[in-house]
């Protein structure tokens, strides 16, 4: 049986998807060996699944080991009325030690709080309610944001050091400037440098000039301009093209952050902010907020939300294997630009 100190309930939300997958794969490596943990390892998707789904996997005993594991991502997909928040509730006060239930949330930190979990939500209340009480479940809730500026820096040395090398601080600065503030991408890169320098000297500035892919930031608002002018066969040539000089995730991660930018200059455009407010959201030059704010122009916000979600779609499927991220691309441009 499990130690009662350990929580039977773990909240993971935040816009750092690339943290909260370490979390979920450094969990799923302690339910011990993969041919018996994999009996033991539910996922379930809560725009699709019911409640009656949620309770089967939750409620069920393990098998060969002394606990299951059920990871429920967009548990708040189906939770809209007061009825279905209160009968998700009473499900959770019903978990068995036996079982540990991560609720996984993707959420984006925007004007200084997260979207999707406000400090006056109703889940963070019952949390918090949880800690109050004796009697309460055991709940771990955590907030993964994702790292920017010197704490980006600071995070690809861990990283390096983490992976059995090491990356000198002037190169962590350099490798956070040019991967653009994303996490997945940096590890990437982290890896490649590595292996350059064979672990068997500091990564320097020099070597992440030499081998770090830097796709321009020109060529990537170009094509996310082509899909605001619904160009689908300009669309598609730019896309390949590269697609042709850099690996396909790169990509992808690229246009991922293009979106969230257009989505950040967006809000701040709707509230009738300035070009210095863009830039101190984004945590990019000017001249880059005024191209920011004359792209976002060319969408709607309904537009930007839905495409962003597409986009993560794509990633989840490219993730659990359903799908190739470069073809969910291009399926992806011919959807915007019919």
């Amino acid at each position: 049986m499990p130690e009662k100190s350990l929580p039977v309930i773990y909240l993971f939300y935040g816009d750092d998807d690339f943290a909260i997958s370490q979390q979920l794969a450094q969990l799923q490596e302690k339910m011990g060996d993969p041919s018996t943990a994999g009996l033991n390892i539910t996922w379930l998707d809560g725009r699709t699944a019911t409640l009656n789904d949620l309770r089967n996997a939750a409620l069920a005993m393990p098998f060969l080991v002394g606990r299951r594991l059920v990871i429920f991502t967009y548990p708040l997909a189906s939770l809209k009325s007061p009825s279905n928040r209160q009968a998700f509730l009473d499900l959770l006060k019903d978990i068995p030690s036996t079982t540990a239930l991560i609720l996984v949330i993707e959420d984006e930190f925007r004007r200084g709080k997260w979207q999707n979990l406000p400090p006056d939500h109703w889940m963070l209340k019952w949390v918090s309610e949880q800690a109050q009480h004796d009697k309460g479940q055991a709940v771990l809730a955590r907030a993964f944001a994702i790292p920017v500026g010197p704490e980006l820096a600071r995070w690809i040395q861990q990283q390096a050091e983490l992976a059995g090398g090491k990356i000198t601080e002037r190169a962590a600065f350099t490798l956070a400037e040019l991967v653009g503030g994303d996490p997945r991408m940096a590890n990437q890169e982290i890896t490649k440098l590595l292996a350059y320098v064979n672990y068997q000297r500091a990564i320097e500035a020099e070597d992440v000039e030499d081998i770090t892919a830097n796709i321009r930031q020109e060529n990537i608002f170009d094509f996310v301009d082509t899909l605001g002018g619904r160009d689908g066969k300009q669309a598609v040539r730019m896309l390949s093209r590269l697609i042709e000089k850099q690996d396909a995730p790169y990509v992808f991660a690229m246009i991922v952050r293009q979106f969230r930018l257009l989505i950040e200059t967006k809000d701040v455009l709707e509230n009738r902010g300035s070009e210095a407010e863009v830039a101190q959201i984004t945590r990019l030059p000017n001249s880059v907020a005024r191209k920011l704010m004359a792209q976002a122009g060319r969408f709607s916000r309904t537009g930007l939300d839905s495409i962003y979600h597409q986009l993560l779609e794509i990633d989840e499927a490219t993730k659990t294997g359903h799908d190739e991220g470069e073809v969910g691309l291009y399926t992806l441009v011919a959807a915007l630009t019919q």
